[in-house]
């Protein structure tokens, strides 16, 4: 039969796909095409409760020894920070964090951000592909709280 098969784009429901009982699935689309004939649709689920890697992206500006940042949990001890950076990109990934609140703070020694006066620094955020922060142009710092799990 065909079966609709949705994205309905809620990421906490997973991934949606046609299949078959052993078949070769397909990709389910969401103009609203069905599944080809024999194919059911299937959702390959995945708990938002389970994301728990955090990705830090960072440009910083001309004066990237200025910057630094941190993690805080919820009791305000740092459980992973960055500093030290050269002028360019930089990227860091942070598995398993443990379920709670936590907040992201980026600083600049000088008080000026990375964005604008001296070059065009930016740094976002995410947890499992989700910007939960992400900006560049602030003061000596900026906070975001973020939460990993149902707390």
């Amino acid at each position: 039969s065909n079966d609709e098969c949705l994205d309905d784009g809620v990421y906490c429901n997973g991934v949606e796909m046609c299949d078959t009982n052993g078949g070769i699935p397909g990709v389910c689309v969401s103009s609203g095409n069905p599944c080809q004939s024999g194919f059911k649709c299937v959702e390959r689920t995945q708990s938002c409760t389970s994301c728990n890697e955090v990705e830090i992206r960072l440009k910083t500006d001309n004066y990237a020894g200025e910057t630094s940042w941190d993690i805080k949990d919820s009791d305000g001890i740092i459980i992973r920070s960055g500093s030290g950076f050269s002028i360019g990109y930089h990227w860091e990934i942070i598995p398993n964090l443990e379920e709670g609140v936590y907040t992201f703070t980026i600083y600049d020694r000088y008080g000026d951000g990375i964005c604008c006066g001296e070059g065009a620094g930016s740094y976002e955020v995410s947890l499992c592909g989700n910007t939960v922060a992400q900006g560049g142009t602030f003061g000596h710092s900026e906070s975001t709280e973020f939460t990993i799990g149902s707390s």
